[in-house]
């Protein structure tokens, strides 16, 4: 009685669905498989807004840059909470539909100040110096 690989489509499929409905948000391309990627359809949202506001509902959100998205992996754990998911995910896009200040604070000001630097290089720079600074052997 464990979940089989249509079980997984199928709440997939429900998934991207409903996700094409929400004001503002928008399924990237045309994925086939149980794995997308959720974008802004206009530019009045900020998705990652949107994935702090779900975190402040107690999702742990997955982050993507060059386009900005939220990344989501459906697994069998998913399938019992999908419409939970759901509601939330369309209350927090309505929370940050129009509300441009939400894209300077939390984790969302984070990524677009860093998709803003120029030089990546930098970016590589400081993570380097950063993990090697916390994984230091001591």
């Amino acid at each position: 009685s464990g979940i089989n690989a249509e079980a997984l489509m199928d709440v997939t499929k429900k998934m991207k669905d409903k996700i094409n409905t929400i004001p503002g948000l928008t399924i990237l391309g045309n994925p086939s498989m149980t794995a997308f990627a959720i974008g802004p359809s206009n530019p009045n949202i900020n998705v990652q807004a949107v994935a702090d506001a779900m975190e402040t509902r107690g999702w742990k959100m997955e982050r993507n840059q060059a386009p900005d998205s939220i990344h989501c992996s459906i697994l069998p754990h998913h399938i019992p909470i999908v419409d939970k998911f759901l509601q939330d995910l369309e209350a927090s896009a309505a929370f940050c539909q129009d509300n441009k200040a939400l894209a300077k604070k939390g984790t969302a000001g984070v990524y677009g100040m860093m998709a803003n630097i120029p030089d990546k290089g930098i970016v590589t720079d400081f993570l380097v110096e950063f993990f090697s600074e916390v994984y230091k052997c001591k």
